[in-house]
């Protein structure tokens, strides 16, 4: 066979992911992260449990402090559970996009087809040098992204999460990243399926069998819509 210098430098047939590759995510780590926050609201609130205790009986053992020990308690119980209801809310335009991708994979069933790609996966962010290629077009006005994509090419799947400018018009920066979805940027391969899911000032880009795509766009929907509840 005669080499004319322009073969495709990445091989055509589909690429077989091994099951167990060096940076395979532990799906329970994550699960163990989001503990923490309602671990140190337990804490806190039995801090106050002991503290609103110890000073009921210091009132109760001063004289003619009836009226004192009602206007404490009807004072404490209000704050006791201001602070177990709020504390931990965190804002959607806060969050780490990795941290999103990396959740919707953990949200995905058990026998989801989209769980064969995640071994053979990483995650980089998405900066004015690679957004053209993961966005298909530059000059969106997002302030953090990341992306999701088999380290071996080609495989066509592509899982982006952009978090837009707060002064941005988040459905318009959606419909001009749809409108400039690049679903052959592989060699020699085509996604099947490609869009973008919009949630408030979030977005996933979503690239590959239709199927895969499906399961993603309900997990992200799923997980982004429970951040700010």
């Amino acid at each position: 066979m005669e080499h004319t210098g322009l073969e495709p430098v990445t091989p055509t047939l589909p690429v077989s992911c091994a099951p167990s590759c060096a940076n395979a995510p532990w799906d329970g780590f994550f699960d163990c992260l989001t503990i923490i926050p309602h671990f140190f609201s337990i804490v806190k609130m039995i801090f106050l449990v002991f503290f609103i205790f110890f000073r009921y009986n210091m009132i109760k053992a001063t004289k003619g402090s009836e009226i004192m020990k009602k206007i404490f308690v009807l004072i404490l119980i209000p704050v006791l559970l201001l602070c177990s209801c709020g504390g931990n809310k965190i804002k959607l335009s806060d969050a780490d996009p990795s941290d999103i991708i990396d959740e919707v994979y953990n949200k995905l069933p058990k026998d989801a087809e989209a769980r064969e790609y995640v071994p053979c996966l990483i995650t980089s962010e998405i900066n004015e040098r690679s957004e053209e290629y993961y966005l298909g077009i530059s000059g969106v006005r997002y302030k953090k992204g990341a992306a999701s994509e088999a380290f071996e090419q080609p495989t066509t799947y592509s899982f982006c999460v952009v978090i837009f400018e707060d002064d941005a018009d988040y459905d318009a920066e959606r419909i001009k990243i749809e409108q400039n979805i690049n679903k052959s940027k592989w060699v020699c391969a085509s996604a099947e399926e490609a869009f973008v899911v919009r949630y408030k000032n979030t977005a996933a880009v979503i690239m590959g069998p239709k199927n895969v795509c499906s399961e993603l766009e309900n997990a992200f929907l799923s997980v982004v819509s429970s951040i700010e509840k």
